[in-house]
């Protein structure tokens, strides 16, 4: 394991802005980031238990945290910090109540959440049988053209055959953010060939590298050199030095490395 200053000099941070005297007593802890977790999880009327520890400490962030869903659900969020040059992490949340159902919006405060739409409900009448024969998959209430992305508010819930079913998607969630591939019809099953492979990270995009050195979790810009989804190991160039480092997608923008690596 390289020294703390070494691992400092390898990923081109100042160590006069690590242990400038304003940064040490302005540290949020991790103790910190979970009551603010907690709060927003109340706000939606979900409660659970973040997976954050206690004595980890971040940098100080003059904004407000920005504290959002991840995937499409609240079982991982993003906890931001807007300042210039701020960080951000993802962390599992653990939810012990029932999520707002799959492609629902969040509820704000007071409102009712929506609900994504049913476009063709099973008939009234239907057996036990020939209802246990159906399933609920995912279309679009438009139609969608190559490279347009999927939100919360084009998806519906169509009815089909479970026989019929193999590549769609039963969950709405799976389809928030995907990038079409081809031309899609609207009210028709989505089908996973019409769409790009789901990158958390693509290769040239901007984002966040974070490391942890002395229970002070500090980040720094750098440029991704491969495309990567959620857990995997990809190239990262520090934007500052152009020095190259291998690191694990964390959440959107965000890349983490262990110093225990070098």
């Amino acid at each position: 394991m390289r020294s703390f200053s070494s691992a400092v000099k390898f990923f081109g941070l100042l160590i006069p802005i690590i242990a400038a005297p304003a940064f040490a007593s302005g540290l949020i802890s991790g103790q910190e980031l979970d009551t603010q977790i907690r709060q927003k999880l109340e706000t939606i009327g979900l409660s659970g238990t973040p997976a954050v520890n206690p004595k980890r400490q971040f940098a100080a962030c003059s904004s407000d945290l920005e504290i959002s869903p991840l995937f499409g659900n609240w079982k991982t969020v993003s906890v931001r910090c807007p300042d210039e040059g701020g960080w951000q992490i993802a962390v599992r949340t653990r939810i012990e109540a029932a999520e707002p159902a799959a492609g629902n919006k969040a509820a704000k405060p007071g409102q009712k959440s929506r609900k994504v739409g049913l476009a063709n409900p099973p008939r009234g009448g239907a057996t036990q049988d020939e209802a246990k024969a159906m399933l609920h998959v995912a279309a679009l209430s438009r139609p969608f053209k190559r490279d347009e992305v999927i939100t919360p508010d084009d998806i519906i819930m169509i009815s089909v055959k479970k026989a019929n079913a193999s590549g769609m998607f039963p969950q709405a969630d799976d389809l928030i953010g995907r990038k079409v591939k081809k031309s899609i019809s609207a009210y028709r099953p989505v089908y996973a060939r019409q769409l790009f492979m789901p990158w958390m990270i693509t290769a040239g995009q901007e984002v966040q590298i974070e490391v942890e050195i002395a229970g002070i979790a500090v980040s720094v810009l750098g440029i991704a050199e491969e495309n990567g989804q959620y857990l995997d190991w990809i190239n990262v160039r520090n934007a500052r030095s152009g020095k190259r480092v291998n690191a694990q997608v964390a959440g959107p923008k965000k890349l983490t490395i262990s110093t225990k690596k070098y």
